[in-house]
C-alpha cells in the first residue's frame, strides 16, 4: 500500500492487519475448540462401538463382535480426521503469520512494538510445539486403541500412524524453520505517485531471523535499480557499502530522489518506471545483478503541476481536457 509522508496509509493499512489478525486469533481458538472435542468424542465413542455386538432385529441372537476390518477401518478414518483437523489449522497459522510479520514491518515503520511484543512472548512460550504435540498424542491414543482391539490389522493401524504422525512433525518443523530462510526479505515503496522533484522512501527490511546477507559484502553492493517503462537502462540506483549487514527485523531505507541529484544525475521524465531488486536464494546466495526481479507495482511521476499527461496507463478524458483549455484561456 502506498503512503504519503505522515504514513497515514501505512497506519490504515497496520489497523486492517491487526484486525484481521484477531479474525485469525478467533478462527483459530474455534477450531481447535471445536475440533479436539470432537476428536476426543470420537475416540471415546469409538472404544464403546468395540465392545458392542451386532444383533440382527427381530431375533434372540446375541450377535457377534464387530469384524476386525471395521475396526481398523474407524480408527483409519479416526485418524484421518485428526490430520485434517491439522491442516486446517495449519492453514489459519500461515495466514496468521504472514499477516503478523506484515505488521511487524509497518509498526518498524511507525514506531509500535505491540505485534513484536506479542510475537516475542509467543515464541518464547511453545504454543507452537503444545499444540503439534497434541495433535501426535491424538495419533498415538487412536494407535493405542488399536493394539488392544485388533490383532491381524494391527500393522496396519500403526503403519497409518506412523506415516501420518511423521507428516504432522515434518510440516510443523517446516512452518517453524521457515522465518529463518534467507529468502524472506521486503520491499517497500511508500508511494507509487509522485511529482517531478519528490522523494520517494525505498524500505527493504530483514524478516529471515538471521543476519541478512549471509556472506559479508566484500565491496559495494547493487541493490535495485530504478527504470522507465520498456528501457532496461538503469536511471537510479541503491547501493550498500562493503560490510554492510542487516539485523533480523531491522530495515534500510534509501530516498529516491526524481530531480536532479548530487550525482549528477539528470531529473526523471514524467511517466511509468519500475523498480527492480535483487534477492536471495534460501540458502543466503546473492542473485546476479542481470536476475533482478521487478516489484509488481509502478512508479509514476508526474508533472510538477500535478496534471498527468495521456499515457496508455491513464487516459485524459474529453470533459477534463475541455475544463482544463477553459482554465487556461481564463
Amino acid at each position: 500500500m502506498a503512503s504519503d509522508v505522515t504514513g497515514n496509509n501505512f497506519l490504515k493499512e497496520w489497523e486492517e492487519a491487526r484486525h484481521v489478525l484477531r479474525t485469525y486469533d478467533d478462527r483459530l481458538h474455534d477450531l481447535r475448540k471445536f475440533g479436539f472435542s470432537f476428536i476426543t468424542a470420537f475416540l471415546t465413542t469409538s472404544t464403546i462401538l468395540f465392545e458392542n455386538w451386532i444383533r440382527p432385529p427381530g431375533t434372540d441372537f446375541a450377535g457377534e463382535p464387530l469384524p476386525e476390518l471395521v475396526k481398523a477401518t474407524i480408527l483409519g478414518v479416526t485418524m484421518l480426521l485428526i490430520f485434517g483437523l491439522f491442516l486446517l489449522d495449519r492453514n489459519f497459522r500461515v495466514l496468521h503469520k504472514a499477516v503478523s510479520i506484515r505488521t511487524n514491518i509497518l509498526e518498524r515503520l511507525l514506531n509500535i512494538e505491540v505485534t513484536d511484543v506479542i510475537s516475542q512472548r509467543y515464541m518464547l512460550s511453545g504454543i507452537q510445539i503444545c499444540v503439534t504435540t497434541l495433535y501426535l498424542f491424538f495419533i498415538v491414543a487412536a494407535c493405542l486403541l488399536g493394539s488392544q482391539v485388533l490383532s491381524r490389522t494391527m500393522i496396519f493401524v500403526y503403519g497409518m500412524g506412523v506415516f501420518l504422525g511423521g507428516l504432522i512433525v515434518l510440516l510443523s518443523f517446516d512452518f517453524v524453520v521457515l522465518r529463518y530462510r534467507y529468502r524472506m526479505i521486503d520491499w517497500i515503496v511508500d508511494k507509487t505517485e509522485c511529482k517531478q522533484g519528490d522523494g520517494i522512501r525505498i524500505i527493504m527490511t530483514n524478516i529471515c531471523g538471521k543476519d541478512f546477507p549471509k556472506d559479508e559484502f566484500k565491496a559495494e553492493t547493487l541493490m535495485w535499480k530504478l527504470t522507465k517503462e520498456e528501457n532496461d537502462n538503469g536511471l537510479r540506483f541503491g547501493e550498500v557499502p562493503a560490510g554492510f549487514k542487516l539485523s533480523p527485523s531491522d530495515n534500510k531505507i534509501w530516498i529516491l530522489e526524481t530531480g536532479e541529484t548530487d550525482k549528477g544525475e539528470k531529473e526523471l521524465d514524467v511517466g511509468i518506471y519500475r523498480l527492480f531488486r535483487r534477492v536471495c536464494t534460501c540458502r543466503g546466495a546473492l542473485m546476479e545483478e542481470d536476475e533482478m526481479i521487478p516489484l509488481k507495482r509502478k512508479l509514476r511521476v508526474l508533472p510538477p503541476d500535478g496534471k498527468p499527461e495521456p499515457t496508455k496507463y491513464h487516459v485524459v478524458l474529453a470533459e477534463d481536457a475541455e475544463v482544463a483549455s477553459n482554465e487556461e484561456a481564463s
